[in-house]
């Protein structure tokens, strides 16, 4: 099957003999121009925060009003906010955030439209915590943000179902299990993670403490909603008021899930580009500029974490930086991927509550794409010997750090392809979960995005596989290149790539969307499939 894309020219040769780029892969091209910017789709969780930041020299005023317009303009018909998905974590976190928001600030508007507002919020939370057992994992941070949050709401009155969320998967119990897991000297200090949601700290920050560990830019850990909670206990803090500012500069007016994602972005968009190119010396003068970036990362952090300022490097950023430097022809030391290393599998953050598996998925890619070394093949066996019992009904992977187990178990396909029996069982999952339309949506919900991962884990499956009674699914199978096709077409015809607006999928503290990763993706599938 070879799909072209639109006005290609690929039936023609260059000076070189060879075809020349299809649109696709020259649009993938083109984005390497553009990425690095950091470019997040806000989300209501974080511009609740920034909203409620008052005036240095009119505290009866919001510092941010164009934050507040935005929040008031993005409540849902059913009073909720976040995520048009039915994903309850996120909805629950964003409302209960944004109704406090208004509470805080309803006499500074029509009184009655806010308090309907806000009465409407309060159905919704108590609609949503409900669902929330269904969802695959919390968002970040949320058995330790939900209680504070929880506490501020009966200060302001808030009828919120407090009982159901203290009982709810024993969030209460918990935040206690976690805060035991860490040392209370390392909550402040650049050694752990925890401080990306400082929210948690309530009114028990320690502001002397907590500034000594502002970045550079002048954030809290690059979290515009941790920024904002430090700003309402420090209102003199002009570092992290600049900082708010150049993010809803950027952003329009509303704050995204971390600023910038730096190093993130590269990352996972070379991981995309390189499924395309698997010859980086191809695009040598396209990535260099990014791999300057990552290679930077790497040294000054011995690891890499999701931008230049975030001090914590962790599994995930680190295998993905430590492949797209391998890919592009550098040697990184795999020391750096062996300093994760735990009994029976690998650590993403210092003190986590569960293991990441696609940080295990992406350590596996960095590991085979390494030169041999002498620990690499434990390490691998170690690797998929997790895989193989973290498997959600022993057929398909499901992550903390993503809503979708189509974005784990596409990229399990492609680390897995000497693994074949690991991954059989996937690939017809994939092929039989796809929707009448061509597309893939876990959510009952047709994202361009789960589609594109589950078109480039069937194009990866698919070259060169044979047919054999144990994985008929080949190649050659009509159901597999049919399904591809189906993708295709859906993804051609998608009104999220056209606009370039994408549903949010990442779990951050809410759900969120990094525009330039994900339309990489979907680029990166439409040219894949172009060559099957």
């Amino acid at each position: 099957m070879a799909v072209s894309a639109p006005d290609s020219d690929a039936h023609r040769l260059t000076a070189s003999g060879e075809p020349p780029e299809s649109d696709w892969r020259s649009q993938l091209r083109a984005l390497l121009s553009v990425v690095g910017s950091g470019c997040i789709e806000p989300t209501a969780y974080d511009t609740a925060w920034v909203a409620r930041v008052p005036h240095r020299e009119f505290p009866d005023r919001p510092a941010f009003p164009q934050a507040l317009e935005w929040l008031v303009a993005h409540q849902h018909a059913d009073g909720s906010w976040g995520t048009r998905l039915n994903y309850y974590h996120d909805r629950v976190i964003s409302t209960l955030s944004a109704a406090l928001t208004l509470a805080r600030w309803k006499e500074r508007a029509d009184r009655g439209a806010w308090e309907d507002r806000i009465e409407a919020a309060q159905r919704a939370m108590r609609r949503d915590a409900a669902g929330m057992p269904s969802d695959p994992y919390d968002t970040i941070g949320f058995e330790l943000i939900l209680p504070a949050l929880l506490d501020e709401a009966r200060r302001f009155g808030l009828d919120a179902p407090y009982d159901a969320f203290a009982t709810d998967r024993g969030v209460a119990r918990m935040r206690e299990a976690k805060l035991k897991r860490i040392p209370p000297e390392l909550i402040y200090t650049r050694h752990i993670s925890t401080i990306f949601s400082a929210e948690f700290l309530g009114d028990e920050l320690d502001v002397e403490r907590v500034n000594g560990l502002q970045d550079e830019n002048g954030s809290i850990a690059s979290s515009p909603s941790a920024t904002a909670y430090v700003l309402l206990k420090d209102p003199d803090n002009l570092a992290a008021r600049d900082y708010l500012a150049g993010v809803l500069a950027r952003s329009g007016g509303a704050a995204p899930a971390v600023d910038p994602i730096d190093v993130f972005e590269p990352a996972w968009t070379l991981y995309n580009v390189s499924q395309v190119w698997p010859d980086a010396s191809r695009i040598a003068s396209a990535i260099e500029p990014h791999i300057a970036v990552l290679a930077g990362e790497l040294q000054r952090k011995n690891g890499a974490g999701y931008n230049s300022y975030f001090a914590v490097p962790d599994l995930d950023g680190t295998s993905m930086v430590f492949r797209a430097l391998t890919w592009a022809g550098a040697a990184p030391e795999p020391a750096l991927l062996a300093q994760f290393e735990e009994d029976d599998h690998f650590r993403c953050f210092p003190y986590e509550r569960n293991p990441s598996i696609s940080a295990h998925v992406h350590l596996l890619d960095a590991l085979r794409a390494a030169p041999p070394f002498p620990d690499r093949e434990r390490m691998v066996r170690k690797v998929l010997s997790f895989l193989d019992r973290s498997r959600t009904l022993r057929t398909f992977w499901f992550d903390k750090w993503h809503a979708s187990p189509y974005y784990t178990t596409a990229h399990a396909i492609t680390a897995l392809r000497e693994d074949a029996d690991l991954t059989a069982d996937a690939v017809y999952w994939i092929v039989n979960t796809q929707n009448e339309d061509g597309s893939w949506g876990y959510y009952a919900t047709s994202t361009a995005e789960e589609t594109a991962y589950c078109v480039q884990a069937l194009v990866t499956y698919g070259r060169d596989r044979p047919a054999s009674p144990r994985m008929p699914l080949s190649g050659a199978s009509p159901e597999l290149r049919d399904a591809i096709r189906r993708g295709v077409d859906y993804l051609v015809s998608s009104a999220e790539r056209i606009d370039c607006r994408y549903t949010p999928l990442w779990l951050a503290k809410s759900l969120y969307s990094p525009k330039w990763v994900v339309h990489s993706t979907v680029l990166s599938a439409l040219a894949l499939a172009e060559s099957f």
